[in-house]
């Protein structure tokens, strides 16, 4: 056997002659180099996950325009072709013990599920898998014959699927919320949670034999919703919301009920859990913290693993993606905010590790821009914070022409830019750097933070937009000449009012804007409490008061004042009549304002990768800008 320091070459030698064996077909829909195509596209190298057994490790790769199933054998480090999709795409795979996988194929009517054995055999289909998304499937790490399924008929319902027989056996009819239902490592239902309006219910048991727990109540949010196993596969890992002004993370003890607080912050919420895989089981917890890898283990050894890769690797974020069933091999995903994720092989036993892949080839993407956290006091002493993505200096001069991205509803997610964004790095290609902001009312720094943004879409958070931008000029970043903003759908009328009262934006994109029938049942768009529509209704005090609130994000009342050109996108799926668009554009027009129009052609998408579409977007998204902004880079001169 070679030694796994010898993984990396290994790989890429074996690796690039697969490829030179299967060059790409005339025709095929792979980008050339440098397109926009390669921000957009399926990464070359993706998912790894190394068999129960230790012995191998699948992984997804990008061949002839199709992603596609691979096997690395690690004793030998030869890369062999698993499933071949023809004209679809693999989307995702699971190791059903460690002769068997799960590949779900996404073609042109949606998923088909297939199960591979690993001994020659060819696939077979899973009809039962049928209309099931892959986000609905769960595998049982000590059974290679069945998975879970949430399924709807009706309403939503949970199944063991034996993918052998390609047989299904209904578990529970009714389960509510596909992704609050949590299953045991043997496959049972232990918990479930419901909500409508102002009402919900979380039900909990200790085994299928037990009796449920049942708590009811009435408000915006449950007292706490069940999200995980604990690792001793009896006790739920819940986030509590009574607990102060922020979230938390709990165990909950399914005979007694009681919660026993496991990780919180006073001034942040909880983010994400941090799962150990296969066994589906939380760890550990991220907390919201733009910039920071800020989390906290409740399992030791996965808290010291951390630490180990802290100091091994230099990716400023670590993940454990899977291992084998005695955890001696861990795949590893790695990366930082403007760079897409580097896998890792990890040998426990010989603490060593090797580097797998990497999504894409260092040569695949221009320059890549960098992301800058920052923070600053509002107008009226909150402070708040953002990130900015700033164009690396070979695409254009400092300071920069920018594109501002606001909230889309009050409430939403604050975003925390630990990722990459093949978007945003697009647009920093073309010399725009790009900013979002965590301005009141955004979602993580707990609820006094949320909430303080109840119905000030129209005026204050509209200051705070303008405070960021004062205080990205005065540091260097952004000529306050050149700014523009851009929404979609509700956000878009958001987006343009914004630009109407504030005279900082040259330019807004309007993606298929919600502008007709805005009614006071829309109030909680603007509103950061969430629960019952009715209940916001009278927390902005009436029904009249509420429309009077929405009113003011008719185009009417505010393109008069608007300054700022308009590009209009209307997407032939999403707004098929032009209506929401339409309206926009009448009004631009009765008010004689310059605007683009622009029809995202989606008809053909049933034949198309996802990403063909997104490049075809942001490419006019692109041009307009860098038009509109003045923006000059190596490649492409203002207006070309």
């Amino acid at each position: 056997m070679p030694s796994r320091r010898l993984l990396p070459a290994i790989l890429a030698l074996t690796w690039a002659t697969v490829v030179a064996s299967n060059p790409p077909e005339p025709g095929a829909t792979e980008p050339k180099p440098g397109d926009a195509g390669n921000f957009f596209r399926a990464p070359d190298f993706a998912a790894p996950a190394v068999s129960p057994d230790g012995t191998r490790v699948a992984f997804i790769a990008r061949q002839k325009g199709h992603a596609r199933l691979f096997m690395l054998d690690l004793a030998s480090g030869k890369v062999a072709g698993v499933f071949d999709p023809g004209d679809g795409e693999v989307d995702r795979f699971w190791w059903l013990g460690s002769q068997r996988l799960l590949i779900a194929g996404r073609g042109e009517f949606g998923y088909e599920y297939f199960a591979q054995d690993l001994d020659g055999h060819q696939p077979r289909k899973v009809t039962t898998l049928q209309d099931v998304g892959p986000d609905w499937i769960t595998t049982l790490p000590r059974d290679p014959v069945h998975v879970i399924a949430r399924k709807f008929l009706h309403r939503m319902y949970l199944t063991s699927i034996d993918v052998t027989a390609d047989r299904g056996r209904q578990i529970d009819s009714t389960i509510y919320d596909p992704n609050l239902a949590i299953v045991s490592a043997t496959g049972e239902l232990r918990a479930k949670c419901y909500q409508d309006r102002d009402h919900w219910r979380v039900m909990w048991r200790s085994s299928e034999n037990a009796p449920w727990h049942d708590l009811v109540g009435h408000s915006a949010e449950p007292t706490f919703v069940p999200l995980a196993m604990a690792p001793d596969d009896h006790h739920l890992v819940v986030i509590a919301h009574d607990q102060g002004d922020t979230s938390a993370v709990m165990s909950l003890d399914p005979d007694t009920g009681k919660r026993t607080l496991l990780a919180q912050r006073p001034d942040r919420d909880v983010w994400r859990l941090v799962m150990k895989e296969p066994a589906h089981a939380a760890v550990g917890v991220s907390f919201f913290h733009p910039g920071h890898d800020d989390r906290e283990y409740f399992d030791q050894e996965a808290g010291d693993l951390q630490v180990r890769l802290a100091r091994s690797l230099p990716e400023t974020y670590k993940l454990v993606e899977n291992s084998s069933a005695d955890g001696a091999l861990q795949v590893i995903e790695a990366w930082d905010s403007n760079s897409p994720s580097r896998y890792y092989l990890f040998d426990k036993t010989h603490a060593r590790i090797s580097k797998l892949g990497q999504q894409f080839a260092d040569d695949a993407l221009p320059p890549l821009g960098s992301v800058r956290f920052f923070e600053f006091a509002t107008r009226d002493g909150i402070r708040e914070s953002g990130y900015i993505l700033l164009p690396h200096s070979s695409r254009a001069a400092q300071p920069f022409a920018l594109l501002l991205v606001p909230m889309e509803y009050a409430g939403e997610e604050g975003r925390v830019a630990n990722v990459f964004n093949g978007s945003e790095q697009y647009l920093a290609s073309r010399g725009l750097a790009v900013a979002r902001v965590v301005v009141r009312g955004a979602r993580g720094l707990g609820k006094i933070f949320r909430t303080a943004g109840d119905f000030q879409m129209a005026e204050t958070i509209t200051h705070d937009y303008e405070d960021a931008l004062k205080y990205l000029e005065s540091e260097g970043f952004v000529d306050r000449d050149r700014v523009a903003i851009v929404g979609r759908e509700r956000s878009a009328l958001f987006a343009l009012r914004i630009a109407s009262l504030s005279n900082a934006f040259k330019a807004v994109v309007a993606r298929d804007p919600a502008a007709f029938g805005l009614t006071a049942l829309d109030v909680d768009w603007i509103s950061g409490r969430g629960g019952d529509t009715y209940a916001t209704i009278q927390q902005a005090g009436g029904t009249s008061a509420a429309y009077k609130l929405i009113h003011d994000f008719e185009p009417e009342r505010f393109i008069g004042s608007l300054s700022a050109q308009v590009l209009v996108i209307c997407s032939s799926w999403y707004d098929s009549d032009g209506m929401g668009s339409g309206i926009l554009r009448d009004s631009l027009r009765r008010h004689h304002k310059p605007y683009e129009w622009y029809l995202f052609d989606l008809h053909d998408i049933e034949h198309r990768p996802e990403w063909y579409y997104e490049t075809v977007l942001n490419t006019k998204i692109g041009d307009y800008l860098v038009k509109a902004l003045g923006v000059t880079t190596p490649e492409a001169p203002p207006g070309k």
